[in-house]
């Protein structure tokens, strides 16, 4: 076993999304105990745990510090790169097996791509949330665009989807957005 702390989407020490990579020898897992322990101990948003089957297939497992989720995007990014970088497997096409279903992974020198499972909509969020979600961003109700609510939304992984009007408001949500 080996552990990486690796920066996706991007080039610079430092920079981008860090996450936590372990490679793991064999073709099992550690007891979820153990990994939750590593996880905790990186401190990272998630954690990926790579077992690789062949040139081409590898199962993922993501843990948070507190509990294992079933997708993790950057975490995926930075443990292909990873193993790239490694010179641990060859541009092309791979296959990630995640809790969240299986993904393909493109990767073409230092650049991955990784595609999400198609969106399932859990639910709209009732319109009495809205106002406390814009909030939390710096927004109002006025930065919706009308004929627009806001859902949750899943492609392994369930997230918000808050509309916003235009760019110029969409750059002023990240900058205001919480952190967690």
């Amino acid at each position: 076993m080996k552990y990486y702390i690796v920066d996706a989407f991007t080039d610079q020490p430092f920079g981008g999304n860090p996450a936590g990579v372990v490679l793991l020898d064999g073709n099992s897992f550690p007891s979820e105990t153990l990994m939750l322990q590593i996880a905790a101990e990186l401190r990272y948003s998630e954690t990926a745990f790579v077992v690789q089957h062949s040139d081409n297939e590898y199962t993922v497992r993501y843990f948070t510090p507190k509990a294992e989720v079933e997708l993790c995007g950057h975490a995926t990014i930075a443990s292909f790169a990873l193993l790239r970088s490694l010179d641990l497997l060859q541009d092309g096409l791979h296959t990630a097996h995640t809790k969240a279903g299986d993904l393909t992974i493109d990767v073409a020198g230092d650049t991955v791509w990784m595609d999400m499972a198609p969106p399932v909509l859990l639910r709209e969020l009732p319109e009495a949330e809205w106002p406390a979600l814009y909030e939390a961003y710096g927004l109002t109700a006025a930065d919706r665009p009308e004929g627009f609510v806001p859902k949750i939304v899943s492609t392994g992984l369930a997230d918000i989807m808050m509309p916003v009007r235009d760019h110029e408001t969409l750059m002023r949500a990240a900058q205001n957005a919480p952190v967690v």
